[in-house]
């Protein structure tokens, strides 16, 4: 399938219905090609946390 027959991913305006799209989606219907590579670290919300 060229990019042309994909849909474009929706914008929603609330967590709610952006995780009911991402849980029910085919994504193989989407064109993904905008998208970029994201890194990012989780810190423990406590410093004082003793189990990193």
């Amino acid at each position: 399938m060229t990019t042309s027959n994909l849909k474009l991913l929706p914008r929603y305006t609330s967590d709610k219905d952006t995780e009911r799209f991402v849980d029910e989606a085919d994504f193989t219907e989407y064109d993904l090609s905008g998208l970029k590579p994201m890194t990012f670290e989780i810190e423990s919300k406590d410093k004082n946390d003793s189990s990193n």
